[in-house]
C-alpha cells in the first residue's frame, strides 16, 4: 500500500451543487486555472508544515480567513474538532464531554475567501464541529435529577451530583454531534462525524457518585458500581501524521472521586478533550 493511500478519493466527486449546499456563494465563483497556494489572515492564527508522506498541513488554532486565489485545492481533506466541555466544580461536578469531530476527506475547494472559526465550535468551508457538554452540577434541592443530568454537546457531559442531597439516577448528556447537519454526504470522499454520550446515571445513593464525560470514540468509562471514572476514548486521525493523533477524548471525573486518566489525555490543547481543552482546525492538500 502506498504512504499516501489513505488520501486517496475512492469515487467521483458530486456535483458543486449537491456537494457544497448552503455555501455555494465560494463555490460558484470559478476556479479555473492553476492552483496558486493558500494563504491565510492573520498570520498568527495558522501554521504551515509538510506532511511526512508529501503533501502541505495547514493548522488552525484562532479564527482567521483562508484564501485560495485561483485555480482549486484538489482532493484536501480537513478535520475539525470543537472545544471539550468543562468538567468541575471539583465538589459537585463530573467530567465534560470531548469535543465533536467532523473528518472531510477527497474534497475539491474552488478559489475564493474561507472564514475559519476556532472558538466553542470550530466551522469551516460550512461544517461545524460542536462544543462538548458540560457535566452536570448543582449543590442543592434537585429531586428529579434534572440538575445533576450530563448536558448535551459534541460529545455528551457525565452526571454531577447534588450537594446534601440526594438526587434520583439521570442520565449521561447526549451527543449531538453524530445528528450534526452538514453540507454535502456522509463517506469518503464526504465526511464522518464523532460523538457519543457522557456517562449515567449515577447511583440515587451514593452523594460522592460523579461521571465521566463521552468521547468521540466511546461513552465515558471504563465503569463499576454506577461509576464511571475514566473519560471515553478519543478518535485517532491520521490527518497530521501516518499513525494518527487521538482527537475529542473525554474528561475524566475528578481526582477527588479517584479518577482515572482517560485513552487520552485532555490536557493536551487543540485536541478537544474534554473538561475545556481548544479545538482546531487542520486542512491537508496533496501539492
Amino acid at each position: 500500500m502506498s504512504p499516501l493511500d489513505w488520501f486517496k478519493k475512492e469515487s467521483p466527486l458530486q456535483g458543486l451543487t449537491g456537494l457544497w449546499g448552503g455555501i455555494a456563494s465560494n463555490l460558484t465563483s470559478g476556479g479555473g486555472g492553476e492552483f496558486t497556494g493558500a494563504n491565510w489572515s492573520p498570520a498568527p492564527a495558522g501554521s504551515q508544515s509538510s506532511h511526512p508522506a508529501g503533501g502541505t498541513l495547514i493548522a488552525f488554532t484562532a479564527p482567521a480567513t483562508l484564501t485560495i486565489a485561483g485555480g482549486t485545492m484538489e482532493d484536501a481533506n480537513f478535520m475539525l474538532v470543537g472545544k471539550g466541555g468543562s468538567g468541575g466544580p471539583h465538589n459537585y461536578g463530573g467530567g465534560g464531554g470531548g469535543g465533536g469531530l467532523v473528518y472531510v476527506q477527497g474534497v475539491d475547494i474552488p478559489k475564493g475567501d474561507y472564514p475559519i472559526t476556532v472558538s466553542s465550535n470550530c466551522t469551516f468551508n460550512g461544517y461545524t464541529a460542536l462544543q462538548g457538554g458540560p457535566t452536570g452540577a448543582t449543590g442543592g434541592w434537585d429531586p428529579d435529577g434534572s440538575k445533576a443530568r450530563g448536558r448535551p454537546g459534541g460529545c455528551g457531559g457525565g452526571t454531577g451530583r447534588t450537594g446534601a442531597y440526594i438526587n434520583n439516577p439521570n442520565a449521561g448528556g447526549i451527543a449531538q454531534q453524530p445528528g450534526q447537519s452538514q453540507p454535502g454526504s456522509p463517506g469518503n470522499p464526504g465526511y464522518t462525524q464523532y460523538g457519543h454520550p457522557g456517562f449515567g446515571p449515577s447511583h440515587p445513593r451514593n452523594m460522592n457518585v460523579v461521571n465521566a464525560g463521552g468521547g468521540t470514540n466511546g461513552g465515558g468509562g471504563p465503569t463499576g458500581l454506577n461509576q464511571s471514572r475514566g473519560g471515553g476514548p478519543g478518535t485517532p486521525i491520521n490527518i497530521t501524521t501516518p499513525g494518527g493523533v487521538i482527537y475529542g477524548a473525554g474528561g475524566p471525573v475528578p481526582s477527588r472521586f479517584n479518577s482515572q486518566p482517560g485513552t487520552a489525555d485532555p490536557n493536551t490543547q487543540y485536541r478537544g478533550g474534554g473538561n475545556g481543552r481548544e479545538g482546531t482546525v487542520i486542512l491537508y492538500y496533496p501539492a
